[in-house]
């Protein structure tokens, strides 16, 4: 099992390598960045915080999704899972070695939630199919397995959202369909009923706090939950709050 490790739990080394890589990423140094992380999350594969950076860092670098990378990288990245448990820190860090250069891969994505599952880090194994939610927005396939994982983790208002992509994707999606009812009538108690009002503004709003804050509707204090799941990995993750 790998737990997080927060940025207050760094050795004074790995903090100043931490700020060295931010105030690269704040140069658009990305190259110099990427070395910098990818030492750190080497050495401390639960670092989500600096892995998040990484991987903004390698799209910065990276902004389209391979075509190539969809199929070469499968007998790669299966290899990876060959080791056991014990050797879960070089499995990961070998997995982001192949992601330096196509971190939307998907199967070398798919291989890296595999190995989080199998260390017990969930929260990894979200963002992997999180970072190829972004690159590949039209991949049913990984956008089922990624609803499920959250309903897995009783997350159900992040599964609803991902639900409702698929849904835009495909309306004949029956699964999609139901389950973005059942996530979200589990999250916040019901579904907005289908009226020619909700069916105008619902496409336009992420998530079902955001359609209920437009109307001023609900008999409950919105819940505050991350929306955009997949945007909210992609940045830099001390952008998304007050610096100490």
């Amino acid at each position: 099992m790998i737990e997080t490790i927060t940025e207050e739990q760094l050795t004074p080394q790995q903090a100043e390598f931490w700020v060295r890589a931010r105030q690269a990423v704040d140069m658009n140094n990305y190259p110099y960045a990427v070395s910098l992380l990818k030492a750190l999350v080497k050495q401390l594969p639960g670092f989500l915080e600096g892995r998040k950076a990484l991987r903004a860092c390698e799209i910065k670098l990276n902004p389209e999704a391979k075509r190539g990378g969809l199929f070469s990288g499968m007998k790669i990245s299966t290899s990876k899972l060959t080791s056991s448990k014990k050797d879960a820190a070089t499995q990961l860090s070998a997995l982001e070695d192949e992601l330096e250069n196509d971190p939307y891969s998907i199967p070398v994505n798919e291989a890296l939630y595999t190995a989080a599952m199998e260390v017990n880090f969930p929260d990894l194994a979200a963002f992997a199919l999180e970072t190829v939610r972004q690159g590949h927005p039209g991949n049913k396939k990984m956008l089922h397995m990624l609803a499920s994982h959250y309903v897995s983790r009783d997350m159900p208002a992040q599964a609803a959202e991902v639900y409702h992509d698929l849904v835009k994707l495909d309306p004949t999606d029956s699964v999609a369909v139901k389950s973005e009812k059942d996530c979200m009538k589990s999250a916040w108690g019901f579904f907005p009923p289908v009226t020619p009002r909700t069916s105008r503004i619902w496409p336009s709003c992420a998530t079902l706090p955001a359609f209920m804050n437009k109307w001023k509707i609900g008999p409950m204090p919105i819940p505050s939950i991350i929306t955009r799941s997949a945007s909210a990995t992609m940045i830099f993750p001390w952008k998304t709050r007050p610096r100490k």
